[in-house]
C-alpha cells in the first residue's frame, strides 16, 4: 500500500502470480477489502485465474483506503 499524491489516499494493489495457475487455471476468485474496526467491506472484485497472464490475477483500488485505518484482504 503506498500513498499517492498529497492528500494521503492509497492505493491497493493485490495480485496473484503466475505460479498460481497450474492448480487454479479458470478457477473463479473474489477479492475483499475490509475495514477491521467495523468488518464493512470496501471495495470487492471478481474474476478467475488467467491461465497466461502474469499476474493470474490482478486487484488495484485506488482512494477507498483512509490513513489511520486498519485492513484486511480476504481472498
Amino acid at each position: 500500500m503506498g500513498a499517492c499524491g498529497d492528500d494521503l489516499t492509497f492505493q491497493l494493489i493485490f495480485e496473484i502470480d503466475a505460479s498460481f495457475q497450474g492448480p487454479h487455471t479458470d478457477h473463479a476468485i473474489m477479492v475483499a477489502v475490509v475495514r477491521t474496526s467495523d468488518g464493512a467491506v470496501v471495495a470487492q472484485q471478481t474474476g478467475s485465474v488467467s491461465g497466461t497472464a502474469d499476474p493470474a490475477f490482478s486487484f488495484t483500488s485506488l482512494g477507498l483506503l483512509e490513513e489511520g485505518e486498519a485492513y484486511r484482504v480476504h481472498y
